[in-house]
């Protein structure tokens, strides 16, 4: 039974395979550096038992597959590095407790559920093409203690929200 998969910075070139999702006790996934350069596959959603999924510095294309939505035991999430265009955030995703999407090719505006988010302790979504203003609803963090939006094409003032962050120390 293979609970953990670490291949840092092996040269995998090519895709995820769509067979990784028969691992059904996997708990711990990192494929960053890879050089993998295809979209992550839409089975990723069905590894029930991921707990840590790095897939950092690849050049990994297309939106994040909205089955990683059903991920309900994934706490940390790295997807940094990439020239994804897809940011979600759904409901299920309440136990993540670090999100990377930094430098990545993310557009739109920050969705107003990632107030949602609770368990979160530290967010980087910078150096992406993020546009509109920063959501009220990230004062709903209440455990973050590390905030990234720079190198975005943000606008607006800071909300007045951060200032419920108590634990905030970087930002």
């Amino acid at each position: 039974m293979i609970v953990e998969i670490d291949m840092t910075s092996y040269r995998l070139a090519g895709s995820i395979p769509a067979a990784i999702s028969s691992l059904a006790n996997l708990r711990s996934l990192d494929l960053g550096a890879c050089q993998l350069n295809e979209s992550i596959p839409a089975e990723i959603g069905s590894l029930t038992n991921l707990e840590y999924l790095s897939l950092n510095n690849n050049k990994l294309t297309g939106s994040i597959p909205e089955t990683l939505g059903s991920l309900t035991s994934l706490k940390y999430l790295d997807l940094g590095n990439h020239q994804v265009t897809y940011l979600i955030v759904a409901a299920v995703m309440s136990d993540f407790t670090r999100h990377f999407f930094s430098q990545n090719q993310l557009t739109g505006s920050i969705p107003a559920a990632i107030g949602s988010l609770e368990n979160l302790t530290f967010l980087d979504l910078r150096g992406n093409q993020l546009t509109g203003s920063i959501p009220t609803a990230i004062g709903s963090l209440a455990n973050l203690k590390s905030l990234h939006l720079e190198y975005n094409e943000l606008t607006g003032s800071i909300p007045a929200a951060i200032s419920s962050l108590t634990r905030l120390e970087n930002l």
